[in-house]
């Protein structure tokens, strides 16, 4: 985090003055840490100090202090990897690469370990904060910030078709942004699919502007994104899986039973759903043998999901909508291009409610 400006030290000041009763450790006196709750409240005091004392309660009533004498099961560690450091970047901050796109976290929920998954979390950031503060920067001081690296290789649909689960996910973003201001110097998403900014649509609206302008997001083009990571972070300090002068491929594929049916040679096959709730997750993946098919989704009349011809021949295609509103919604399987050839299809479609 850049040095205070003289118009912050002085708003330190009064800032510290403010919190006096709160009996802060050494630590969180630091001038970098009272910085970090006045510019994630953007020079607001009265908010930066509302942030500070919810914060400090949440740590008290979810014992963080004492996190690291709790054990998740031990299955976590491999069920939830993360790579803790992988090095650090060209200005000395701590570098972690963290492979969200492998992390079940419906498995999770839905063995009834939401909790354990939330504080495994918890740790998780802890953890992650206590290796930052170890290092210190140029001017002598502790370093604040962390780069983080998010591929999202290995992400299905399956993960946002269960609303516990998206609330799970949320949850832990929740806790971040509230209790970890101005942590992040760089958010580097890669390896995302074509579901991946219905996941980012759930996450956005609980991140503030200053987090989102520091996330850029890659898809699983290699090319693109390696030289923009090795503008800040020494290849020595990426993945070894990073290293390599190829283009990563992102595997799809649901665990769902999928129905069989054949779309004739220039016929469409219609599937009507009656989405009674506002804000529904309207989900599905198919495939077909040996042929592509075009793909829509109407709501009533109008095009919710844009037509195209996909190769899911190829490779099983999956996608959503949010049904902003209720009704009709058709999800059109197109074959009129085809004169002679019928297209067997086999496919799942889901409707989650908000909860």
């Amino acid at each position: 985090m850049a040095e205070p400006t003289k118009d912050e030290l002085k708003l330190i000041e009064r800032f510290r003055e403010n919190i006096r009763d709160l009996n802060l450790n050494n630590e969180q006196e630091e001038d970098m840490f009272l910085l970090s709750w006045i510019r994630a409240r953007e020079n607001d005091l009265i908010k930066a100090e509302d942030m500070l004392r919810k914060s400090l309660i949440w740590r008290k009533k979810e014992d963080i202090a004492n996190i690291f004498d709790w054990h998740a099961p031990p299955s976590y560690a491999s069920r939830y990897k993360s790579n803790k450091l992988s090095g650090v970047d060209n200005e000395g901050r701590s570098v972690f690469n963290l492979p969200l796109g492998t992390w079940d976290i419906r498995k999770a929920v839905e063995a009834g370990e939401r909790e354990i998954y939330i504080r495994y979390v918890d740790q998780l950031l802890d953890k992650f904060m206590k290796i930052v503060r170890q290092s210190t920067n140029e001017n002598g001081r502790r370093h604040t910030q962390f780069v983080i690296i998010i591929d999202m290789a290995g992400f299905t649909i399956r993960q946002l078709t269960s609303s516990s689960t998206v609330s799970t996910l949320l949850e832990t973003f929740r806790r971040f942004e509230a209790n970890y201001p101005e942590t992040l110097k760089t958010v580097f998403i890669i390896n995302t699919s074509r579901i991946f900014p219905l996941a980012y649509s759930f996450v956005k609206p609980l991140l503030s502007a200053r987090t989102r302008s520091k996330i850029q997001i890659f898809n699983s083009n290699m090319s693109k994104w390696k030289p923009v990571l090795l503008e800040c972070i020494p290849e020595k300090s990426l993945p070894s899986d990073y290293c390599q002068d190829s283009t990563a491929e992102v595997l799809h594929g649901g665990d769902g039973v999928l129905i069989a049916a054949i779309v004739e040679a220039g016929a469409k096959l219609n599937l009507d759903f009656n989405v009674l709730k506002a804000n529904a997750l309207l989900s599905w993946e198919f495939e077909t043998l040996n042929f592509d098919i075009g793909f829509a989704v109407f709501h009533e009349s109008s095009e919710v999901f844009s037509y195209s011809r996909w190769n899911s021949h190829l490779k099983k295609v999956e996608g959503a909508v949010v049904c902003q509103n209720p009704g009709r919604y058709t999800l059109s399987f197109d074959n009129t291009y085809s004169r002679i050839r019928p297209k067997s299809l086999r496919y799942s479609v889901s409707i989650v409610n908000e909860d």
